[in-house]
């Protein structure tokens, strides 16, 4: 006698959170954090990181962004599509949302005046043509700005928002000076208590020949 399997419907929300917790890395540990942002220059609780379909982390992007805030660009190859996320010390709430600075995708305050709209969690931001989600998160601003983006595009970004995982780190970083292999031509440098040749003295004492030839 065959037997019916039944299966357990899942609303497609359901499936769609389902696979973004499946795709999120283990946030890395506060050890490599704290390197990381010291890497930087920035406050450890600043180095954050998103997902968004089709965007990928900029090459050499991540870095400092005012005194210890942190910035990282993503960008779309096949489109040209670039979002900025910076993250600072501070705060947002609907009162002061437009005193707080829109940022462009080139880290820059957009002109114009800032207007605000509440967006559950989120407030969707505008100034002039630059269009940004913001968000408090643990004491920290978060803006993800786009250029050419969709506004669910930001959205979906602003609401990724969370702690990068140690691989992603790893890739973030630049690559230490003492990694990188010798360029080809480079000239070997000397140890500090090695005698240096120099090619102006002669041979014998090494004293320069300061001798005055006929007629001079």
């Amino acid at each position: 006698m065959s037997r019916r399997r039944h299966l357990r419907w899942i609303p497609p929300l359901a499936l769609a959170t389902l696979a973004g917790c499946a795709q999120a890395p283990v946030p890395a540990d506060d050890v490599a954090l704290a390197t990381a942002a010291a890497a930087w220059h920035v406050a450890p609780e600043h180095v954050l990181t998103t997902s968004v379909d089709g965007f990928e982390p900029a090459p050499q992007s991540a870095g400092v962004y005012g005194d210890d805030g942190f910035s990282l660009a993503f960008a779309d190859v096949s489109t040209g599509r670039t979002l900025m996320l910076t993250a600072v010390g501070g705060h947002i709430s609907e009162a002061d949302c437009p005193d707080v600075p829109v940022v462009t995708t080139t880290g820059a305050t957009a002109d114009g005046d800032v207007e605000c709209a509440a967006d559950g969690e989120l407030f969707f931001r505008t100034a002039g043509e630059a269009l940004e989600y913001a968000l408090e998160r643990d004491g920290v601003l978060v803006r993800v700005s786009g250029t050419g983006v969709e506004r669910d595009v930001l959205r979906s970004a602003a609401e990724g928002v969370r702690v990068p995982g140690a691989d992603e780190l790893a890739v973030l970083l630049p690559d230490a000076p003492g990694d990188a292999p010798d360029a080809p031509g480079d000239v070997p440098v000397a140890p500090d208590d090695a005698p240096v040749e120099r090619g102006d003295l002669p041979p014998g004492d090494g004293a320069p020949d300061n001798s005055v030839g006929t007629g001079g």
